[in-house]
């Protein structure tokens, strides 16, 4: 089941300058021949991804685009609180008594 999730933030022109310095860029979809990277508009869309929390309290974000974690997402996702107190809020709604949550390590 998909929830849609969004971000309040504007991509930084700083970190799409550090994706196209990144010496994987290609694997990111970035073209290895491109030139110079600028942010010259911004729009609103969607990746529908699967968003995995593990017993050990991980994100693995899933994709159309591999049948593995998404390498590049899953540390982006792993650093958004928002996006975790989201999935937290989920459970809860679902399991008020809190009897589907893992056992504390």
């Amino acid at each position: 089941m998909f929830h849609p999730l969004f971000g309040p933030s504007v991509p930084d022109p700083v970190a799409v300058a550090a994706l196209a310095d990144r010496p994987d860029r290609v694997a990111i979809g970035l073209p290895a021949d491109a030139g110079e990277v600028e942010v010259v508009a911004i729009h609103r869309s969607h990746l529908p991804a699967y968003v995995v929390q593990t017993v050990d309290d991980d994100l693995l974000v899933y994709t159309a685009a591999a049948v593995a974690p998404d390498p590049v997402l899953s540390p982006v996702a792993a650093g958004l609180p928002d996006l975790r107190a989201a999935i937290a809020s989920w459970v809860a709604d679902r399991d008020p008594a809190g009897t589907a949550a893992p056992p504390a390590p």
